[in-house]
C-alpha cells in the first residue's frame, strides 16, 4: 500500500512557482529523472530490489530474512503493474510503485486496502468502479540511492541549484508512472493508504484526494482515501501548473490533451466531459 511511502527529508519543503528567469521545473525535471514501466525481467528485478533497499534495509519494514535473494515481493505483484524512476545521468534507479488491478474472480477482494478500511463507499461503484481502479502500492524512494547518485554525479554550483529545486519533486516521476500505467490499462480511479503527512504533501503538490472513513493504524497512523484521475489531473493543473507539466508531461498524459494517435484519447475524453470528471475531491 501506499502506506509505505518513503520520501527523504527534502521531500516536504515547497517551493514557490519558480520565477520568470529561472529554468521551468518540467524542463529541470526530464533532464535529470526518467520513468519508464518496469515490464522486463531485468527491470522487475530492479524494482524488487530497490523495494528490498528501501523496505527491509532502511526502513526494517519487513524481514530480510523472508527476501533472502535481496529482492522484496508479495502475492499482489503476480496482477501488479510497475514503474522505475531512472536518474538519467547514472542510471541508477531512485524510486519504484506499482498499481495493484483488480482481481477479476474476486473484485470484492482485490487490494490490501480492502482488508483494513470498513467504509462502504469502497465498494460503491458509482465512486469506484472496481473493474477500472487500481490501488497505488510500494510507492518510495531510496536513501541510499539518492547517496550513490550524489557520489557518482559532478558537482557545481549549477547542479546544486538544480538538485536543490528538484529535491521535493522526485516523486512527481512516479506519479507520471502510475498515470502512464493507468492510461495503457483503462484505469480510471486510483486508492491508496497513506501517511498523513505525506497526504498534505500531494495537497500542496496541487493533488487531492477523497479520504475513505477515519484514519486506521496499520504501522502507524495512515488515511485510506481515493481519486479519480481525470478530476486529480484537473485540479492539479488548476492549483500548480508547473508541477502538473511534470506529471502529465506537459499535457500529453492529461484528459484535455490526449490524442487518439496514442490509443487512449476516445477514453480520456470521455471521462473528462462525463458527470464522473466534475465530482468534487475532498481536500487532505
Amino acid at each position: 500500500m501506499m502506506q509505505q511511502a518513503f520520501l527523504p527529508k527534502d521531500a516536504i519543503h515547497i517551493e514557490r512557482p519558480a520565477a520568470a528567469e529561472q529554468r521551468p521545473l518540467w524542463r529541470l525535471y526530464d533532464q535529470a529523472y526518467e520513468v519508464s514501466p518496469a515490464c522486463t525481467r531485468e527491470t522487475s528485478v530492479e524494482a524488487f530490489a530497490l523495494r528490498y533497499q528501501v523496505y527491509c534495509l532502511e526502513k526494517g519494514f519487513e524481514d530480510p530474512a523472508v527476501n533472502p535473494l535481496g529482492l522484496e515481493c508479495d502475492a499482489f505483484d503476480g496482477r501488479s503493474l510497475h514503474c522505475l524512476l531512472r536518474h538519467r545521468e547514472t542510471g541508477i534507479p531512485v524510486g519504484t510503485a506499482r498499481l495493484i488491478r483488480p482481481n477479476p474472480l474476486k473484485l470484492g477482494a482485490s487490494w490490501p486496502i480492502q482488508q483494513i478500511c470498513r467504509d462502504p463507499r469502497l465498494f460503491d461503484e458509482d465512486l469506484l468502479p472496481a473493474a477500472s481502479t487500481a490501488e497505488v502500492s510500494r510507492f518510495c524512494l531510496s536513501t541510499a540511492a539518492r547517496a550513490r547518485i550524489q557520489a557518482a554525479c559532478r558537482r557545481s554550483a549549477d547542479t546544486d541549484e538544480t538538485e536543490g529545486r528538484l529535491a521535493p519533486y522526485t516523486i512527481l516521476g512516479l506519479i507520471r508512472g502510475l498515470l502512464m500505467l493507468s492510461l495503457e490499462q483503462g484505469i480510471t480511479h486510483w486508492t491508496l493508504v497513506v501517511e498523513p503527512a505525506l497526504l498534505r504533501l500531494l495537497g500542496r503538490m496541487g493533488m487531492q484526494f477523497t479520504k475513505l472513513g477515519p484514519i486506521v493504524e496499520y504501522h502507524g497512523r495512515r488515511q485510506p482515501c481515493c481519486t479519480e484521475i481525470a478530476a486529480l489531473l484537473q485540479g492539479m493543473r488548476a492549483k500548480r501548473r508547473d508541477l502538473w507539466n511534470i506529471v502529465t508531461d506537459r499535457g500529453s498524459l492529461s484528459p484535455e490533451t490526449a490524442t487518439d494517435s496514442a490509443g487512449v484519447g476516445g477514453f480520456w475524453r470521455d471521462l473528462a466531459g462525463g458527470p464522473a470528471a466534475t465530482r468534487g475531491v475532498a481536500l487532505a
